[in-house]
Order: C-alpha cells, then structure tokens, then sequence
C-alpha cells in the first residue's frame, strides 16, 4: 500500500484491538485496521490510557502525529505514517503503521550503514 492509501486506511478504517502491548509506559494496543479490501496492522494509543511525563505536558499522541507530519514536510520519511482518531475502540487516541522489528538493526548498525552510502 502507498502512505496515502495507509493514512485513507488509519483514518477510515474500522479498527478491532488484537491485544495490549505490554511493555508500554502508556496504554498501548495492536490493532487491526480494515477498509474496505485493504487490512493494515497499527499501533494505537488511547488518550485516557496517557501516563503523565514529569517533563513534557500531556498529549502524547498528538506529539506522536506531529512528529510524522513534521517528518514528512522535511522529507525525512523517518517516522510511519500516524494519524489521530475521534473514533476508536477505547475512545480518542493516536493511531499509527505497526513496523515489525528488526533485531539485527540498531542504531550502531544504521550509522555505519549511512557511512558507507556516504
């Protein structure tokens, strides 16, 4: 799918909760995203679920879609595409393209890689 079609699939689609990501300092839910033909796997973050950081105000989400969107106006293309949902299964939240990890690439890894290209 082209980031396009993946940001129609996180803001329209109906989303179903596959289970809780444990790990999370924040309520944070793997979910499965469908419009119409089109199934994506996401990240999505309820604002009710929001643990408070001592030195950032609350609204983590939102930081989240920002981050995304001020990605993509640098050209950067760091960040996966991220969108904030009114409606989702445990109210307002963030909804972001899961990325399956990779444990063989890390920071280490990716800085001798931009070395090489360099």
């Amino acid at each position: 799918m082209s980031s396009t079609e993946l940001i129609e699939v996180l803001e329209r689609g109906d989303v179903t909760v596959k289970g809780r990501m444990p790990w999370s300092s924040n309520a944070t839910f793997l979910v499965e995203v469908c419009n119409d033909d089109r199934v994506t796997l996401g990240v999505y973050k309820p604002a009710r679920g929001e643990r408070p950081l001592w030195d950032f105000p609350s609204g983590v989400g939102r930081r989240e879609v920002a981050a995304y969107l001020l990605s993509e106006a640098l050209c950067w293309g760091i960040v996966p595409e991220t969108v904030w949902r009114e409606s989702a299964p445990l109210g307002p939240g963030s909804l972001q393209r899961f990325v399956e990890a990779d444990f063989e690439r890390h920071y280490f890894t990716l800085y001798e890689e931009k070395g090489k290209k360099v």
